[in-house]
């Protein structure tokens, strides 16, 4: 039975756990968040969020905290869960007590990755006045 988090529009953070067969996890995952269809992004390898794929077009409130995380726009609760190879591809597992730091740190090499071409390595010398 994993244990995500809920993250809802208004920023509340919501610890739930998802029990049962993937149909019955699926059900549950549909009510949790208020809809017909999701979509599952990676996060970081070992963790995913789930969100309502349709949020956008069906005027569901953005999601201000799910938007930084994912750095794309997410309307709509979502939620945040492990992820572990299973029979069938991957199986939803704990969230890891560790997830804030690990989104952040992959967020962080991305940042620097992207930054390091606008720098440059070697300054040319400076001459004397």
């Amino acid at each position: 039975m994993p244990k995500v988090l809920k993250i809802t529009t208004t920023g509340e953070q919501i610890p739930v756990c998802i029990d049962g067969d993937i149909r019955i996890q699926f059900e549950q995952i549909y009510k949790l968040i208020h809809c017909d269809c999701i979509e599952i992004v990676r996060l970081t390898p070992q963790i995913v969020m789930i969100v309502d794929d349709e949020g956008i077009i069906n005027d569901a409130k953005y999601n201000r905290l799910a938007s930084l995380l994912y750095c794309f726009p997410i309307c709509g609760d979502v939620l945040l869960a492990g992820v572990q190879p299973g029979d069938d591809g991957y199986d939803l597992s704990d969230l890891p007590e560790t997830w804030l730091d690990d989104i952040l740190d992959l967020h962080y090499r991305k940042a620097m990755e992207a930054l390091k071409p606008h720098f440059i390595d070697d300054l040319p010398e400076v001459p004397e006045i």
